[in-house]
């Protein structure tokens, strides 16, 4: 799977490395990375659930459903909502199928300072906010 004409990473993502703010297309974008070898560990480390998957609907595409999900751990995927379009029915199928598989997830917006816990019947919400909260911590103390 590779990202096809999604670019909504590189769009909305923060990269402090290159002093590119939040909803700000980066520079080094036209339909891939004209940096791709020397591309920050920012970029380098996040991994598209999209990408991941090997057998998906096109409509799943960030850029297509409005999320960009994102495998945090065995228990948690994190989609974060592009403040410039709303989620699609699509976006919203792929939570329920995230939930029936066993995993919780966390919505957030660059827009918003709260982030949405979607808890599996499977998990206790403290657990889940307790791992998400650890995983923030590591995420940002690179």
């Amino acid at each position: 799977m590779v990202c096809g004409e999604c670019t909504l990473c590189c769009d909305l993502f923060e990269v402090k490395w290159l002093n590119k703010p939040v909803n700000t297309k980066c520079i080094h974008c036209d339909l891939g990375c004209k940096i791709h070898d020397e591309k920050p560990s920012e970029c380098t480390d996040f991994d598209c659930a999209y990408i991941q998957s090997k057998v998906t609907n096109i409509n799943l595409r960030p850029d297509k459903c409005g999320i960009i999900f994102e495998k945090l751990s065995d228990n948690i995927f994190y989609g974060t909502v592009n403040p410039n379009q709303k989620p699609t029915k699509y976006a919203f199928a792929q939570i329920n199928n995230f939930i029936t598989q066993g995993f919780s997830v966390v919505l957030g917006s660059i827009k918003e300072p709260t982030n949405k816990f979607i808890i599996s019947d499977k998990h206790e919400e403290l657990v889940i906010r307790n791992e998400f909260a650890e995983y923030l911590l590591n995420r940002y103390d690179k």
